[in-house]
């Protein structure tokens, strides 16, 4: 045995002439593999239970509709002030600005547990996919002038934004025109860096 190991290595040796080599072999191999796709699913599982706790969450929340409300009296007088005004330091303690921040603070948080693939992106793109595409169009530039101090502010929204809008374009079987194409590469370059 020992002019085994010294001629023909260790692995070999031991599969030639140990008769469980190949079964335990096997069942070390079967075992990850069930253990990986055990893993798989139990990852899966998480991120629906985490979606449906953030849908039940912000359905649920006080807060969040009472901003709602708010915010929909602001577009419905944006022609007589514009959401944008909101965004400026000497408004930081108004109503109005609060709950602005709330809603896009939750779906930040949101966009980021998405991109983290602690959310399941698709079970809250079917759930809230309207819901974020018009709350950036009425947001935007709200943020656009939050970013110019602070370029970070709802990076996460923005990209999450960009990527249900194409998503929604292409179940629509919309063409997205050359200027959406272009600032969605551009957009998307600058906040995969962020």
């Amino acid at each position: 045995m020992d002019e085994c190991f010294r001629d023909m290595g260790y692995l070999i040796c031991i599969a030639r002439y140990h008769p469980t080599f190949y079964s335990t072999l096997g069942a070390a191999v079967l075992a990850a593999l069930f253990a990986y796709v055990s893993i798989k699913m139990n990852r899966k599982s998480a991120r629906e239970k985490n979606s449906v706790d953030f849908e039940h969450n912000y359905k649920n929340s006080d807060k969040v509709r009472d901003a709602w409300l708010v915010l929909m009296k602001i577009t419905q007088n944006r022609l007589q002030q514009p959401i944008v005004e909101f965004a400026k330091k000497e408004m930081y303690a108004t109503t109005e600005t609060q709950a602005i921040v709330t809603i896009l603070n939750e779906w930040e948080r949101a966009a980021n547990g998405i991109h983290h693939r602690v959310y399941d992106g698709n079970y809250l793109y079917k759930t809230y996919g309207t819901t974020v595409l018009d709350l950036y169009a009425y947001t935007y530039e709200f943020i656009k002038e939050r970013q110019k101090s602070k370029p970070r502010s709802y990076a996460n929204f923005c990209r999450l934004y960009l990527a249900w809008k194409v998503r929604r374009c292409k179940e629509e079987r919309k063409s997205l025109d050359k200027d959406f194409k272009r600032l969605h590469t551009a957009l998307y370059k600058l906040y995969k860096e962020i």
